[in-house]
């Protein structure tokens, strides 16, 4: 919408509220001064009403004080009263008629000329009930008349009544007298009975008929507040205004007038309203135009006159007179004049900063290209090109618009300014080079102009002139360097890469050449996972070189993620400036897996130490236990089930936890595994299918015809292979295929895990189609007591990782979530044939068939004693000693005395004494024939695996129970 002057602006204004307020006004009277004229019509009608039932009631009663002296002369004999009223002949003018009716209703005496009517039955027209006084009954047509009366009833003594019966003719002129002085045209005076009866009406006829009229008034209203109500009579509607008579109670009296009168009537008042309140409203709005043009428009409409011609160079002065002397508006045109001396201040401080700039700033007019504005600097340059064309006056020999002109690149399609485009540009008059940045404002008359602001960068990209010679020279040098290299700018924009950059991040030295660093070399720390600072930024801070955080890996292009190590140092110039940054790293993927590997198993034989141990003091407390629950077993009564029954869960509980004693010691691997030479496919299918058997896995076998047997121990190889099998199994709880393959490995130098003077070795591979092991948590899996099931231990695989180690093997695994896991053992092998190997022992299982002297070696009391009961249960003499020293000494004394021990029992561990190995040399020492069983807690020691190389002709593991015993020793006894 197109802006209008002040002055019509407010006119139109003050006109639309002069419209507003009258018509409020005139609604506000007429609805007034309506209001008052009912009021008023109400008032006189009511008055009317009054009237005319006052004049009716006097009508009516007139020959009441008459009848009344009759009846009060005469009270007891009807035949005077009678008699009085007729010679009165005042009924007879007035064609009234009066009788007396009996206790019955039956006419007793009356009038002349009806005294025919003697003995007539009225009762059913006239009520004979006895009442205090006289009352007016209900209207009628009488039977002696045969004209519409109205009956006066007096009652008498002895249950009579005079009935005096009025023509209601009588009436009629008093009722009509109202007709003659009409106040309203077409007013409507007439009286109704209760029940709608005409007991007076203009219309004649329908007094005659005792016409029903309250059926002919419609749709008749509700009275309001004044007791006018509205219906419509014969199509016509009234105002009426109704009041019951008090005598006769149920007569209605109605005062109706035309509703068309009252309305033309207000009608005639509202047009002279309207013309009244128009002349004073439009007397009003030009007394307030006037007075509103003078000390308001004409002010303001000269303060806008100064405006206008202020501006271009001219200072805006503004004296009293144009404020007309009001206050206000001179208060306004100070607030002007101040700020315009503001802005005229902050206008010539732009400037001064503009022209201080050591940048090139111009505007031109994107349409026509004239230059409206340049700064001191651009004057310096090109002399005064205000008013020129840019590209005359900034470009050399350009007689048209340049073609790198920017003007399409600032705006949208609609037109519209866009946002900043920054562009670099050798200028073809000076030869300089520019930094240019180019944008579209609107200028303050409204045009699109173009705002550039162009920075010297010659200096700048002689500098990286040089350095991209500098990079060129250096590019050959890098390509040669067996390590990954990459080059950046001080932005950390990729310069350049080597080859083997390439092949390590993925990317061509082409595709990342300008691309940030962060995005070529993204490195992470692989055990968070969290992104690293990039190097290239790090130097640029501490300008020295620096190096990788410990578990950094580099995610390359397609995803691939290699550990790397790497450092970074600056490139500077002639004058030691910072220019770009070098990175140097290599891939140490495979070291590191080495180095795991290498940290694992030290790691596995430390735990194994601190296992051995703790199983070695175990078992020592269950033999006590164990040996103190089979004793208290034999000694109770055979009739006590209930303890026997305890006994024999304590002891069933003790064996349970001497099992976990043996996975420790397996896991520790204290001595050298009892090797034996195995053929592996029996073997492995037999261990495989005691696993799987009932369940729903395949088991797949892969075993080539000339597979090399292995030198292993069978007991634990087999429990290597059936943890991994049960492992397998868990992970394909809805079933699945395990697939088992051997190869014999030819070359060993072709295993990076393999050492070449290790011999030969077997290759086992067990694949499952399970869900796969998490990458997270893969390098946890042989850790001790590491496990992701409720009910498992975690010394599965740790166990597994052990014996794989002692056997000079080795274990890996690969897994891939959703499709699998594999596990590869390594195993030595013999490539030539070997007979029959079996390193089964059978144990007879008889008892000692004579009794012995045995000695026991314990350190611990405990253990003695319990030992010493076995063996006296067993029928045998036990003679007890705590350490070697005891133990040689005591064997020498009671072979000196006759009495030589049969049979030694040695611990082969003593804390602080001669154990049961060096106490064996010395007993052989004294008798060449002596036989000693070794017995220890660590069944996987060395001694106990090889026991009779150091002299012994037995070997029992601790905890043993009395059966173990008797059988060993009866066994050499025999």
């Amino acid at each position: 919408m197109a802006p209008q002057p002040l002055r019509r602006k407010i006119n139109r204004i003050l006109s639309l509220v002069a419209v507003a307020i009258f018509f409020i006004v005139f609604l506000l009277t007429g609805v007034s001064e309506y209001r008052e004229t009912r009021a008023e019509d109400t008032a006189v009608m009511r008055a009317r009403i009054d009237v005319a039932r006052t004049l009716t009631r006097d009508v009516l009663f007139h020959v009441d004080a008459m009848v009344q002296k009759v009846l009060q002369s005469h009270p007891n004999n009807p035949a005077t009263i009678l008699s009085q009223l007729a010679s009165s002949h005042y009924f007879e003018l007035h064609d009234d008629s009066f009788y007396v009716l009996d206790p019955q209703g039956r006419v007793s005496l009356i009038s002349e000329p009806y005294i025919n009517y003697t003995g007539l039955d009225f009762s059913a027209m006239i009520s004979t009930k006895s009442t205090p006084k006289q009352q007016v009954q209900h209207h009628y047509k009488s039977l002696l008349t045969n004209r519409s009366v109205v009956t006066l009833q007096y009652p008498l003594d002895n249950g009579y009544l005079l009935v005096v019966e009025r023509n209601l003719a009588n009436i009629t002129p008093v009722l009509a007298s109202f007709e003659d002085g009409k106040l309203f045209p077409g007013e409507l005076f007439f009286v109704l009975s209760t029940d709608g009866r005409t007991i007076y009406h203009p219309n004649r006829s329908l007094m005659e008929t005792r016409h029903n009229l309250g059926f002919d008034l419609k749709e008749v209203s509700r009275p309001d507040s004044s007791g006018l109500f509205s219906f419509f009579y014969k199509g016509q509607k009234y105002i009426a205004l109704s009041e019951r008579f008090t005598e006769p109670d149920n007569w209605t009296i109605y005062y109706c007038i035309p509703n068309k009168v009252i309305m033309e009537k207000t009608q005639d008042f509202l047009i002279i309203q309207l013309l009244s309140l128009l002349f004073f409203f439009a007397l009003l709005f030009c007394v307030f135009r006037i007075v509103f043009n003078r000390f308001f428009s004409r002010p303001v409409n000269n303060i806008v006159e100064v405006l206008k011609h202020s501006g271009q160079g001219n200072r805006l002065t503004l004296s009293p007179d144009t404020s007309g002397g009001i206050l206000e508006f001179e208060t306004i045109a100070g607030a002007i004049s101040s700020r315009d001396e503001e802005i005229f201040k902050t206008a010539e401080r732009f400037r001064i900063l503009l022209d201080s700039l050591d940048a090139l700033v111009y505007v031109a007019d994107m349409e026509t290209y004239e230059l409206i504005f340049v700064n001191s600097y651009g004057r310096k340059i090109y002399g005064e090109a205000v008013g020129r064309k840019c590209y005359e006056a900034l470009q050399k020999g350009q007689d048209a618009p340049c073609e790198f002109c920017t003007n399409h690149l600032l705006v949208d399609s609609d037109g519209k300014p866009t946002k900043v485009h920054i562009w670099e540009f050798q200028n073809t008059l000076t030869g300089q080079w520019y930094q240019c940045r180019d944008q579209a404002v609107y200028w303050t008359d409204g045009r699109l102009v173009r705002m550039e602001i162009a920075t010297d960068i010659s200096d700048r990209k002689d500098s990286e002139d040089a350095l991209q010679a500098e990079k060129e020279r250096l590019s050959v040098t890098l390509r040669s360097i067996g390590d990954g290299v990459i080059t950046t700018d001080v932005e950390g924009n990729i310069i350049f890469l080597n080859k083997v950059a390439e092949e390590l991040s993925g990317w061509t030295s082409e595709d990342a050449k300008g691309k940030p660093s962060t995005q070529v070399f993204n490195i992470i720390n692989e055990k968070t996972g969290q992104k690293c600072v990039s190097p290239v930024q790090r130097v640029i801070e501490l300008g020295r070189i620096i190096g990788l955080a410990n578990h950094t890996a580099l995610i390359a292009k397609d995803g691939t993620i290699r550990s790397i190590a790497d450092s970074g140092a600056p490139i500077r110039d002639r004058e030691s400036n910072i220019i770009g940054v070098v990175l140097v790293f290599r891939d140490t993927t495979h070291e590191k897996k080495l180095e795991e590997e290498l940290l694992k198993t030290r790691k596995l034989e430390s735990l194994g130490v601190l296992a051995g141990g703790i199983a070695h003091d175990f078992n020592n407390i269950l033999s006590a236990i164990l040996g103190n629950i089979e004793l208290a077993g034999y000694r109770i009564a055979k009739e006590d089930t209930r303890t026997a029954s305890l006994l024999t869960d304590a002891g069933k509980a003790t064996k349970r936890a001497a099992k976990l004693t043996e996975q420790l010691l397996t896991f520790s691997k204290g001595g050298e595994p009892v090797r034996e030479i195995i053929e592996l496919p029996a073997f492995i299918a037999e261990s495989a299918d005691f696993v799987l058997h009932g369940s729903r896995i395949v088991c797949n076998y892969n075993f080539p015809e000339d597979l090399w047997r292995v030198d292993v121990d069978s007991g634990q190889i087999g429990q290597v292979i059936q943890n991994i099998i049960i492992n397998a199994k868990h992970a394909m709880p809805e079933g699945g295929t395990i697939t088992i393959s051997c190869t014999n490995i030819e070359d060993t130098a072709a295993e990076a895990l393999l050492s070449v003077d290790k011999g030969d070795y077997v290759r086992v591979t067990i694949q499952d189609t399970g869900v796969g092991i998490p990458r997270e948590i893969i390098d946890k899996i042989f850790d001790p007591y590491f496990t992701t099931k409720k009910e498992g231990s975690g010394l599965g695989l740790a166990i597994c990782h052990s014996i794989i180690n002692k056997h000079d093997g080795y274990l890996t695994v690969h897994s891939t979530i959703g499709k699998g896991t594999t596990f590869t053992l390594y195993l030595p092998a013999v490539r030539s044939r070997a007979g029959t190997n079996s390193t089964a022992r059978k144990t007879k299982s008889t008892a000692a068939s004579k009794a012995a002297r045995i000695m026991i070696m314990d350190d611990e009391e405990m253990l003695r004693d319990v030992a010493a009961s076995q063996l006296a249960f067993l029928g045998h003499e036990a003679v007890a000693v705590n350490d070697g020293i005891q133990a040689v000494n005591r064997y020498q004394e009671l072979q000196d005395n006759g009495t030589p021990v049969d049979l030694v029992i040695m611990d082969l561990t003593i804390p602080g004494g001669m154990g049961g190995q060096e106490a064996a040399e010395k007993l052989i020492e004294i008798d060449s024939n002596v036989k000693i069983i070794v017995a220890s807690g660590y069944s996987n020691d060395p001694v106990m695996a090889n026991y009779r190389k150091y002299g012994f002709v037995a070997a029992i593991a601790k905890p043993f129970d009395l059966k173990q015993l008797s059988n060993t020793i009866a066994s050499i006894l025999d």
